[in-house]
């Protein structure tokens, strides 16, 4: 019976500039595993399956078992202890809102999309850089948390979908 991979991660912040870290946990698939981070951009499955030394950021791993059937890209923000918050000054966007069809997301660089709907429930989780638009027109209307996270901090903006 095949076991889909799954990749589940622990972080630490950066405090005092380069000693965050990343300890990935995998399980599934078949057999060992290969990473690759995309902190050397060579793309050749030869990196340790746990980061030290990092600063905040976002950082995507890609993990393959030894059938190379199947390759699962995770993507993980590190943050830092420096601006939990982001600033009020930093340009945050959800726009329209209400929304009926989409909604765009413009924050400054890359950033993590989590969303929950009024009880609370994941409704997703997506990568967003700059400008993000996000199809919303099958989404139960009602009122949703849009938590954006980067290197900056995390905000929450809410949203009303009619």
């Amino acid at each position: 019976m095949f076991i889909a991979i799954e990749i589940t991660s622990t972080t630490t912040l950066e405090t005092f500039g380069g000693d965050a870290s990343i300890d990935i946990t995998v399980t599934g698939g078949d057999g060992s595993y290969v990473f690759d981070w995309d902190t050397d951009g060579t793309g050749d499955f030869d990196d340790a399956e746990d980061l030290t030394d990092l600063t905040a950021g976002i950082y995507h791993v890609i993990v393959d078992d030894e059938t190379e059937c199947e390759n699962i890209e995770a993507v993980i923000v590190v943050g830092s202890q420096v601006g939990i918050e982001v600033s009020e000054d930093a340009q945050v966007r959800v726009f329209p809102n209400p929304a009926t069809d989409y909604f765009e997301i413009e924050m400054d660089g890359d950033f993590i999309l989590i969303i929950y709907n009024s009880l609370g429930e994941l409704v997703m989780v997506q990568a967003g850089q700059s400008k993000t638009v996000v199809p919303c027109a099958d989404w139960v209307k009602g009122l949703y948390s849009v938590v954006l996270s980067s290197v900056l901090g995390t905000s929450t903006k809410k949203l009303i979908i009619l």
